[in-house]
């Protein structure tokens, strides 16, 4: 069966509808006081995560998030 394409087309539309953001805008999205798992050995876990359009931008502490985020994140 070919049911590999319809798997793949959800990520395929939803990188597509994002427009690119500068490195200095603001989050579009900031997630503070959570568990989150960063996939690095040396630190697995942190607090907070802001992303920017389609991108992560940052992975922390609530401080350093709060710090990036204005009344529109």
């Amino acid at each position: 069966m070919r049911l590999w394409p319809l798997l793949l087309m959800p990520a395929y539309l939803g990188s597509t509808d994002a427009a690119p953001r500068p490195d200095n805008a603001p989050p579009t999205l900031a997630v503070v006081n959570a568990r989150v798992w960063t996939g690095v050995p040396r630190q697995p876990w942190a607090d907070a995560i802001a992303v920017r359009g389609d991108r992560i931008a940052l992975v922390g502490s609530s401080a350093a998030v709060r710090k990036l985020a204005t009344a529109d994140t």
